[in-house]
């Protein structure tokens, strides 16, 4: 536990997490996505809100969110494997999260405590790709939300 609060410990972790299991990914609170770049996927990890309400005299109870943005600038708006690719990343991503009994990756973080928070089951992603980054920057973005629930 860190003095940068639970939302930006929640996303340092998850970072590592993704990290480890071959997702190269950082923390970020104003992902930069340069138009220049066209041949790599970023992945960054952004913090998002702290809910706590008070749970003892001691101990608050908190809900903290977190994104993860999967992101990559087209070469060629009619190539649809460029789609297909980053489509086919969220999903690896959020099967880390799925039912275990899928076999391969899932639920390897389902029950997994991250900066001392739990899973809460909430796992969101739509649209698949941002409307607007598409058609005004070229760029295919993904956002992953999770929440996770903990004490402090």
């Amino acid at each position: 536990m860190s003095d940068n609060g639970p939302a930006v410990d929640l996303a340092d972790g998850l970072a590592c997490k993704l990290t480890d299991l071959g997702f190269a990914s950082t923390r970020s609170h104003y992902p930069i996505i340069r138009t220049d770049d066209v041949e790599s996927l970023k992945i960054y990890v952004i913090p998002g809100g702290n809910k706590a309400e008070i749970r003892t005299r001691t101990t608050n109870a908190h809900d903290v969110v977190a994104a993860i943005m999967v992101a990559k600038n087209l070469k060629d708006p009619e190539d649809a494997s460029e789609f297909d690719g980053v489509a086919q990343t969220v999903e690896a991503i959020k099967l880390l999260w799925e039912n275990p009994g899928l076999g391969g990756t899932a639920g390897t973080l389902r029950r997994e405590l991250i900066a001392g928070l739990a899973w809460k089951g909430n796992i969101s992603n739509e649209p698949l790709f941002d409307q607007t980054r598409l058609y005004e920057h070229n760029q295919l973005v993904s956002i992953i939300q999770l929440t996770y629930h903990g004490t402090r």
